[in-house]
């Protein structure tokens, strides 16, 4: 039977959660397991920790090598985790703890002695199988089943690895990062000090920057973030064929930074409409286009129009446009429809536009007001599914979202936290081939970006 691959995202700071919206992963990893004085704190576990749950994924605390001063820390965050939690740990002095508290083990990637220069293998080229060898084999794979350790992280390195096919061991495979070195003489924190003969760092002078520094491009580039230094291997060079590993570790960035302290974390739609309101984002009176559009729309309509559906509403900045119809709202965020429900007139739904059930062929029309951009490029396809779906033929559509390059990197961050794509009106019109015309198409400027109006017809 085909092993199930479980996806996890892994981060150091809380801010880089930025980069889980619109993803399927499974599991979150957060932590930091190079530098001690980059954990989290209690207050950044919790927030985090909350998110997971909101976002179904399951969770595991990573930690470093530790001084006495960092163990009693790590008991700290390990005893505010839920009993499913996994804890990985890089310190056998941290053992104990994990399994005092009650919670899962899992051997960290710094305590798997495999050879990891980046000239091995860099460019496909024959090595020896020596430099496939590693220490997690027979007697100390038995070692660690016996304290309860039954998963073991892996480093993506260039030559592969050679794994122990006859223990039930269950592997974590981590990508597109190496680390391939790691120290408590860190580079920035002895220069910060004066110290040009490096020591042990026992107490960090400086918020660590996370500025990345290339140090050397013998075989693949090497650069040093903090106290480690890592290369990237895009390849999936360590094999998962044959049914060993099954969880892949995403690091969307080197997880070796923590730049929030103390700040509030806008992490999800719900969450930002908890901490601010409409009218500090985005204002409440409606975009002035837009109803320029919607009138049209509404006077041209030859067999008339009776209801709308408002995707992506918010508080119901818009719901003004439609007085005479029958209105309804949907978004994601149950803050803003709460706020929408007590101030304005309609019927709020509140849930994803890709799911909507139960109105099939129901609305003569839909507006989407940055709705869309919100929707990663791959899904799209699927968005004007949905709206063919629930919109009548000969139904209207206006849509109006930040314009530019498809790219699946985001061109924007509402506050900094939660990602907007741009699109094109070709993108629109190849994703909605076959269920609607474009009709009219505009751009006007916005800020720094544009924004793309338009206007199409359900087939």
């Amino acid at each position: 039977m085909k092993t199930r691959m479980e996806r996890a995202f892994y981060i150091s700071d809380p801010a880089d959660l930025k980069y889980f919206h619109n993803s399927r992963f499974d599991r979150i990893y957060f932590g930091n397991e190079f530098c001690e004085f980059l954990l989290p704190t209690e207050e950044q576990l919790e927030k985090t920790l909350e998110f997971a749950g909101r976002a179904g994924a399951g969770f595991t605390l990573v930690t470093p090598p530790c001084s006495e001063r960092c163990i009693e820390k790590c008991e700290r965050l390990i005893e505010a985790l839920p009993e499913s939690a996994e804890v990985v740990f890089n310190d056998w002095g941290l053992l104990q703890a994990i399994r005092a508290a009650g919670k899962i083990p899992v051997h960290g990637r710094l305590l798997c002695k495999a050879k990891k220069d980046p000239r091995l293998g860099f460019k496909g080229e024959p090595f020896s199988d020596y430099f496939m060898e590693n220490n997690l084999q027979s007697e100390y794979l038995e070692l660690l089943s016996a304290l309860g350790a039954g998963r073991a992280e892996l480093d993506n390195v260039f030559q592969g690895l050679r794994l122990d096919s006859d223990f039930k061991m269950k592997y974590s495979l981590y990508y597109p990062h190496v680390c391939c070195a790691a120290t408590r003489k860190c580079y920035f924190a002895n220069m910060a000090e004066g110290n040009f003969k490096f020591r042990t760092i026992d107490d960090c002078p400086v918020s660590c920057s996370g500025e990345n520094i290339a140090i050397h491009n013998l075989g693949a580039e090497i650069f040093m973030q903090g106290n480690a230094q890592y290369y990237a291997n895009d390849r999936m060079t360590v094999g998962s064929a044959d049914g060993l590993i099954d969880r892949l570790v995403y690091m969307p960035v080197f997880p070796n930074h923590n730049f929030t302290r103390g700040e509030p974390l806008f992490l999800d739609w719900n969450r930002l409409f908890e901490v601010k309101e409409q009218s500090e984002l985005w204002g409440d009176e409606p975009d002035e286009t837009l109803a320029g559009m919607v009138a049209e729309a509404l006077k041209s309509a030859s067999g008339g129009i009776r209801n709308v559906l408002d995707i992506g509403c918010g508080e119901g900045r818009h719901s003004e446009l439609f007085a005479d119809l029958d209105y309804y709202g949907i978004d994601i965020a149950s803050k803003a429809l709460e706020r929408a429900g007590e101030n304005k007139a309609g019927k709020f739904i509140c849930g994803d536009i890709l799911d909507l059930n139960g109105y099939d062929g129901f609305f003569d029309m839909a507006v989407d007001y940055g709705c869309l951009h919100s929707i990663p490029p791959w899904r799209r396809r699927e968005y004007f599914e949905a709206a063919g779906r629930i919109i009548k033929p000969g139904g209207i559509l206006i849509l109006c979202a930040w314009t530019g390059k498809e790219s699946p990197l985001p061109a924007f961050y509402v506050e900094g936290q939660i990602p907007e794509w741009s699109v094109s009106a070709g993108d629109i019109e190849k994703a909605a081939e076959g269920l609607f015309d474009c009709v009219e198409k505009k751009a006007e400027r916005r800020t720094r970006l544009s924004m793309m109006f338009a206007a199409m017809k359900r087939k």
